[in-house]
């Protein structure tokens, strides 16, 4: 196959290709809904479950450098973030009723209504995507460039920056952590109304790029053995005085780039939950009309479909299954403003600059020494024991599990906003994000020591 493009890999997650496959029109729409653009993205999926992410980095500082000048220039106001979160609400508070209530009823369907109920959801849900996605176009770049600058202003930019952030999300708590909270009130009042809240406050939850499962007691069960206990904070809190008056020296730029990256906090946590929430619809569509044509077995095969290839799974699935038994590896790209389904791998890669020192982005203070364990999806998670070094292309919210028992966390995905970042804040564990390919160099059980204090990675000796 000829290439169309090279690209730079920011990370990768767990996939397949139909639950990869909204990208490319989510991305569309980001760019046509916003004055900065994402302008080039690609979903690589080389072989079935495991998907790496690409993007043109220039275009993405280009880009964040273009928020920034509207925001100081005042072409652009603060308030339009604030209504970017009002219109994810809105979003949930739509989505929600559909998951609970008409998504029961969907055997009910005849085949035209359960055609058109499914064109009809995936546009509202790819829609909102998309009015998320827009944080995506500046969160890493902006942390990076936000720290570097005030790495020559004041001792410690990480701690100011984590605690302003802090302070500007204080009344916001992730969906996540609201999920913790409820298993833990469950664990002391086992009662029946507690159970029925969790099964119907958070059916999405193990919803992903890959599948979506449904919420059960047995899932509720084994969750509820990962709870943790609270950790002493490793980074420094600064009062608001303090924050006060470091903000006074800063340029008005530096202001801004942290302000955005506050303000972006919850959107991007709100854009995850309400992504697993259109994964779990997209997958109850696909289970009924596996069900309906008796291809269940199947469900494998078909987990390699495009998404806008429902209508052929519901008019001819045999003619779709011959095509689909071909597909073994996807391109899902968005460049030039088309978004392109390709079978095969259609972009290169493009290679790294080399470097004796493995640095990254700090998300979270503190420093740790153990076994590397590479984990790229949940088909990993048994690998992972407690106080090994989590190393990864990215988080989810369904690593959860194993981000408790790790000593710390690095990823290749950048950003103090990232999944990885916020959770790690949480859970008070060292945490380095941005760290360019470590998913390649290191080896399982490699012994290194990860210095969050410094951004730094070191292969020890064994």
């Amino acid at each position: 196959m000829k290439f169309i493009d090279d690209m730079d890999k920011m990370g990768g997650f767990e996939a397949s290709i139909l639950g990869t496959s909204v990208i490319p029109e989510v991305v569309r729409r980001v760019d046509l809904l916003f004055p900065v653009k994402i302008r080039y993205h690609c979903s690589l999926l080389r072989k079935i479950g495991q998907a790496e992410e690409y993007v043109k980095l220039e275009v993405m500082g280009e880009e964040s450098e273009k928020l920034i000048g509207m925001l100081l220039s005042g072409k652009l106001k603060f308030s339009f973030f604030s209504s970017i979160g009002k219109r994810l609400n809105q979003a949930t508070k739509s989505m929600d009723p559909f998951c609970r209530n008409e998504i029961r009823r969907l055997k009910e369907f005849s085949g035209k209504k359960l055609l058109s109920s499914y064109k009809k959801i995936m546009d509202i849900y790819m829609h909102y995507y998309a009015v998320g996605g827009f944080t995506f176009i500046y969160e890493s770049y902006l942390a990076e460039a936000l720290i570097a600058s005030l790495k020559g202003k004041m001792d410690s930019p990480e701690d100011f920056a984590f605690s302003y952030m802090d302070s500007k999300s204080k009344n916001y708590v992730s969906y996540m952590i609201e999920y913790e909270k409820a298993l833990a009130k469950l664990s002391k009042n086992p009662s029946e109304k507690a159970r029925k809240s969790i099964l119907d406050d958070f059916y999405y939850i193990k919803s992903n790029f890959l599948d979506s499962k449904m919420l059960n007691d047995s899932i509720i069960m084994k969750d509820m053995q990962h709870l943790y206990g609270k950790k002493p904070h490793l980074h420094k809190k600064l009062s608001e005085a303090q924050m006060k008056n470091q903000l006074k020296k800063l340029p008005q730029k530096d202001k801004v780039m942290l302000e955005v990256l506050a303000l972006s906090l919850p959107l991007r946590d709100m854009r995850k939950r309400l992504n697993q929430t259109g994964q779990f619809i997209m997958f109850r569509f696909f289970d009924e009309a596996l069900r309906r044509k008796g291809i269940e077995k199947k469900r494998a095969i078909f987990l390699r479909m495009f998404w806008n290839e429902f209508g052929d799974l519901l008019k001819n699935p045999a003619k779709l299954e011959k095509r689909l038994i071909k597909r073994r590896s996807a391109t899902l790209y968005f460049g030039n403003g088309k978004a392109l389904y390709l079978p095969g791998i259609a972009i290169k890669k493009r290679k790294p600059v080399k470097n004796d020192v493995l640095k990254g982005v700090i998300a979270s203070k503190g420093s740790a020494k153990g076994a590397a364990r590479i984990i790229l999806g949940q088909k990993d998670f048994h690998k992972f024991r407690k106080g090994d070094i989590l190393i990864s292309e990215a988080t989810r919210p369904e690593f959860l599990p194993i981000m408790k028992k790790a000593a710390a966390i690095v990823t290749e995905e950048g950003g103090i906003t990232s999944h990885a970042a916020i959770v790690s804040r949480e859970l008070k564990v060292p945490c380095i994000v941005g760290v360019s390919h470590i998913t390649s160099i290191l080896k399982n059980g490699d012994k290194v020591e990860v210095d969050a204090n410094t951004g730094t990675i070191k292969l020890l000796k064994k």
